[in-house]
Formats: C-alpha cells, structure tokens, sequence
C-alpha cells in the first residue's frame, strides 16, 4: 500500500512538472515620439512575480548609452515618457532599448532589444535617392531633390579632391526651408548663425535654403563644406575632436565650391588692423561672435592652403590621422612639419597675406586711377592746344 502511495506522489509530481511554467514576457512594445519634444514608449509586462524595480536603457550609434528608471507596471502596463534633450538622443539617427525589470522573489528579467530611427517628423518630407546620396526637402518642387543631387555630386568631387578617401555611401542629406527650422532641429539658439552641419555617426548633413529655390548659393557652398566634414570624421574616427579646429575648417572652407566674399574683406581687414587672431587660439572652438567667426574660418582655409603649398596635401592631411597620440595641437604641428606652431604662423603672414597685400591694394582703386586718367587726358589736350595756338613774341605786343 505505501508503495502505491508513493507511486502515485512521484506520478502527480512527474504530471506537475509536464505543466507549463508562466514565463515573463513583453507584448506590445511600442514606441512614438515628437521630434524635439517627447518619446514616449508603451508595453505590457506578463509576469508570475511581483515587480520591484523597472528600468530602460538606451544605445546610441556612437556607443554611448543612458539608463533610467521607469515607473512600475500598472495591471501589467508599464508607460513612460522621456525628453529628448534629457536623454541625449541624436537626431537622424536608430535609437535601440531595452528593459530590466526585478522580482520580488529576487530574479530579474532583461528583455531583447527593441529600436527606433529618431527623424525629424515635423515636416513632410520628399524624397529621392541615388547610389551616392538619399536626399529629403519638404517645398512642393519636386524637381528640387535632382538639383540637390547635382550640387552634393559637385561637392563630393570637390571633397574627395582634397581627401582621397571612398566615402561611406549613400550620404543623407536633409534640406530644411530656412535656417530656423534647421537651427530648431539641431536644438541651436535662434541668435547662433548656422545654415548647415554634419551628423557624423549617422553620416548624415542638414543645410537651409532660401525661399528663392532658383538660389543655390548657400547649397553650393555648405554641401561640399559638410561632405568634407564627413569624410574627415571618417579618417581621423575617434580622434576627430583632437584634430585642430582651424584643419577641419580649414580643408572644408576650401573645398566649397562657391565662396564666401565676407571672409577676403573681413581677413584683409583684419590684416590691416593688426587684428588678425593668432593660429594656437584656433586649436579649439571657434568664437561665437559673427564677425570674429568669419574671420576664423577665413584665417583656417588661408593657413591650410599655405601648409599644402609649403608641404604637400599628403603631409597636411597627415594630421587628421595622427592626431589620436595624446598631444597637443603645437605638439602635433611640431612633429608633423618640424616647426612650431607660432613660427609657421608667422610664416604664412609674412610669406601669403603681406606679399599678396600690395596688388590688393592697387587693384581695389583701379577704378579711381582709371577716373582721373578719363579726367586728366582732356585737361593735357586742351594745354597742348594752347600751347600750339601760341604766337611768338605776342606777350610783348602793347595795345594802345
């Protein structure tokens, strides 16, 4: 009889162990967002056991990643909304979660991964794509993204001349209808000036356009810059933000294809003043006041071009991959070209901007030569008459 008993225990427990165990679970996970604004993510959590703690973490496409907490499920469902700003999320770019979640009973559950491209869903965006660009504009010209095409092929060219590199293809290319929207999305002050910018790690470029879409001025000139810009991140990678500022700038100021008449006023004028700003002030960030920025830029794209002259490209683009050794901008230099940064400084003053000062300064006041010479011609053709119309000796005739 006991044998029975225990034969039937043993059944019941080999029965109970055949039955299914609840497991944890995600259903529904979903997540929305305003751009610039919210992100909000939902889903419903199936568990046996109590929950205690719950938290998200966030990957971004540069590595980096944010944890927070999460409030506790309510009948199963768990909400939270997030502020983009607050979590650093990169605009243009996939961003990937997932969820932790700990039990009463001590255990702990981590769920897989879940993503969502963060864009800009402020506008309705058109598009096209080719093999070398995937292009986005929001005017109701639909022949505007071929132009975008030819202006960003042009710039690429005029890019890939300077670095010799195979770009990471196809390049985004987002084209905001004016410079506030597109200072809006990248979360810059309406006082800063900006009319483009590379997002590096999602390899991709926001640029404004004017209302007059016939005016491609502005696209001319920032398409190549920001390229440029990309294809730099994709040779020095990690070690970009140890590239000297003034080289970064510098190699995409020349590398556009329609240039910016305010720089050659503004460097010469600072030429004149003595004002120029010194090379090693350079190194880092560049100032924020609109004048001094545009001298900025034009002092960097008129330094590279002394150093390619001098040195060879091969020698200036050197430092884009060097620059990841620990050392300081003057460090770099110095190893690079064997000279301090300072004397090459000086250099390029007294070798590029004064020799090339004085037929500046001749051709800005041909018009003016040019105006007394039509002035002076008449007057030395009227002397000559006089001169010749002039009788001998009649100075001396009295009249009486």
């Amino acid at each position: 009889m006991r044998w029975w008993i225990a034969f039937l225990l043993i059944g019941q427990n080999f029965l109970l162990g055949l039955q299914p165990q609840q497991e944890v679970a995600l259903l529904n996970v979903q997540a929305d967002y305003q751009f610039n604004q919210t992100i909000n993510i939902t889903g419903t959590l199936n568990s046996p056991q109590k929950v205690v703690t719950a938290g998200i973490v966030l990957q971004y496409e540069d590595g980096q990643s944010y944890q927070q907490q999460i409030p506790l499920p309510t009948d199963s469902i768990f909400s939270l909304t997030l502020v983009p700003q607050q979590v650093n999320a990169i605009p243009f770019s996939r961003i990937y979660y997932w969820f932790v979640f700990a039990f009463e009973d001590g255990s702990s559950f981590t769920s897989s991964s879940y993503w969502f491209d963060y864009l800009d869903n402020q506008f309705e965006w058109h598009s096209t794509s080719s093999k070398w660009f995937e292009v986005y504009w929001s005017t109701q010209d639909t022949n505007f993204g071929e132009k975008i095409q030819s202006i960003a092929l042009d710039g690429l060219k005029s890019a890939t001349s300077l670095l010799p590199i195979s770009p990471l293809l196809p390049i985004k290319i987002y084209v905001y209808p004016d410079t506030e929207s597109l200072q809006n999305a990248v979360g810059r002050n309406s006082n800063e000036s900006l009319s483009g910018t590379a997002l590096l790690v999602s390899n991709t470029i926001l640029v404004s356009t004017s209302t007059d879409l016939t005016n491609t001025a502005n696209l001319e000139r920032q398409l190549p810059h920001e390229i440029t810009h990309l294809l730099e991140y994709q040779l020095s990678q990690s070690n970009y933000t140890a590239v000297p500022a003034w080289l970064l700038e510098g190699i995409a100021t020349l590398s556009e294809n329609y240039k910016d008449a305010d720089q050659s006023r503004i460097l010469k004028q600072a030429l004149d003043d003595n004002a120029l700003i010194k090379m090693d002030q350079l190194c880092g960030s560049f100032p924020s006041e609109p004048g001094q920025l545009t001298l900025a830029y034009a002092e960097s794209a008129s330094f590279t071009q002394f150093l390619i002259q001098k040195y060879g490209l091969d020698k200036v683009t050197s430092l884009l991959t060097s620059s990841g050794n620990s050392l300081s901008c003057q460090q770099l230099v110095k190893n690079t070209f064997s000279r301090e940064l300072n004397d090459l400084d000086y250099d390029w003053q007294n070798e590029s901007l004064l020799q090339a000062q004085p037929r500046s300064n001749w051709l800005e006041y041909w018009p003016l030569l040019l105006l007394l010479l039509v002035l002076a011609v008449p007057l030395v053709l009227i002397r000559n008459h006089k001169r010749s119309s002039h009788r001998p000796g009649e100075d001396n005739v009295r009249i009486k």
